[in-house]
């Protein structure tokens, strides 16, 4: 007789719940860190706050095995243009992998960035903190 088959009960996601938001703080290779934040406003889309401006970056979404039960993601990543005032637009990405505590408490994932203001070169496999959602200085 064959007992315990079967997949696993918890669902995997392909967005996170509209209204999360949430700050990352990634340590760079030189000591520095770099704060971004993000606020999620449909399945494929999030402000982002990078602190090139006051106001957000319209960033496209994407998100990888987000299971609500345990608030972990294999991936979530975002993808924008500078927006400063006046200057030209430059392409950016922060990729997480491994998210744990994506929506609550404090949270870690291992994090690529590319933002030329301020992680110039990208970095990749750099640790990432994720923590309540403030608006950056």
């Amino acid at each position: 007789m064959l007992t315990g088959c079967g997949g696993s009960s918890k669902t995997e996601e392909i967005y996170l719940p509209v209204g999360t938001a949430r700050n990352v703080t990634v340590t760079l290779e030189d000591g520095s860190s770099y704060v971004f934040g993000f606020n999620v406003i449909s399945a494929q889309n999030a402000y982002v706050y990078s602190g090139e401006s006051a106001s957000p970056s319209s960033a496209s979404m994407h998100v990888r095995g987000y299971v609500p039960a345990d608030d972990t993601a294999s991936e979530i990543s975002f993808y924008w243009y500078t927006n400063r005032d006046g200057e030209e637009a430059f392409p950016c990405y922060m990729v997480m992998t491994n998210v744990q505590n994506v929506t609550k408490g404090t949270g870690s994932a291992t994090c690529a960035v590319s933002d030329p203001y301020f992680a110039d070169p990208a970095v990749t496999d750099r640790p990432g903190t994720l923590t309540r959602f403030n608006l950056p200085n």
